[in-house]
């Protein structure tokens, strides 16, 4: 402090003297303000897990009367069944596919995980005759109508092993009574005609035998029997 001004900035306080503006009784120190932060750059988000890309449709089977895709899995599925074969596809750029005659199934079983029963899914192990395909059982795997597809398998099984004997014993009796099999236009064996009076006995004794097979191995129920056997009868 001085009684006169000594520099620039000096000034007078309320006690007359002179003072540097730093040390004046009434210097106030201007306040600072603080610091402007950059935002820092917002990170690039990486989507982990991108839409996944659908698959081309499957083209539609002729004659399907059920179809059904395997769930639960990355690669795509599908089963169908027409009146006579099982078809299975599979894969994305390629397809694979596999068909099994109806006919060749002897028998059917279902299970279910504890993961398919919360998801209200299931497997169809259908197992095949021997004598009539190498491969011994197929399996659809985790389909929604499993219990369905069981049924309808077992019902067009059996009627194409039912026609089938039937075919194969009509043929039998036509060599026996010296009559050749007809054939149609396309090429393929047409249906037989009506048996000559006197062969009807032996047709009928021949389905009838036929009919019991099958019931022995299983593969029709006694009902079933009962009910092929009054409609061969006429009854």
């Amino acid at each position: 402090m001085s009684d006169t001004p000594q520099g620039e900035g000096w000034w007078v306080a309320s006690d007359g003297r002179y003072y540097p503006p730093e040390q004046h009784p009434d210097y106030v120190a201007p306040s600072r303000l603080p610091a402007v932060v950059p935002p820092a750059p917002t990170p690039e988000v990486v989507d982990r897990f991108p839409p996944a890309v659908e698959d081309p449709p499957l083209p539609e089977i002729e004659g399907t009367i059920w179809t059904g895709d395997r769930n639960g899995m990355t690669q795509r599925a599908r089963y169908t069944v027409t009146h006579d074969r099982l078809i299975y596809e599979s894969g994305r750029l390629s397809t694979k596919s596999e068909q099994f005659p109806l006919v060749s199934i002897k028998d059917i079983d279902i299970k279910q995980s504890m993961v398919q029963k919360t998801r209200g899914w299931g497997d169809v192990i259908v197992h095949f005759d021997h004598e009539m395909t190498d491969r011994p059982s197929f399996t659809v795997e985790s389909v929604v109508e499993f219990r369905q597809l069981r049924d309808l398998l077992d019902r067009q099984s059996k009627e194409l092993r039912i026609a089938a004997h039937h075919r194969a014993n009509t043929q039998t009796i036509n060599y026996a009574a010296g009559l050749p099999p007809t054939v149609s236009p396309t090429g393929q064996a047409a249906p037989p005609s009506a048996p000559e009076p006197s062969l009807a006995p032996t047709l009928i004794a021949s389905e009838l035998k036929s009919l019991a097979e099958l019931r022995d191995a299983g593969v029709l129920t006694d009902e079933e029997f009962r009910a092929q056997k009054a409609k061969l009868l006429g009854q």
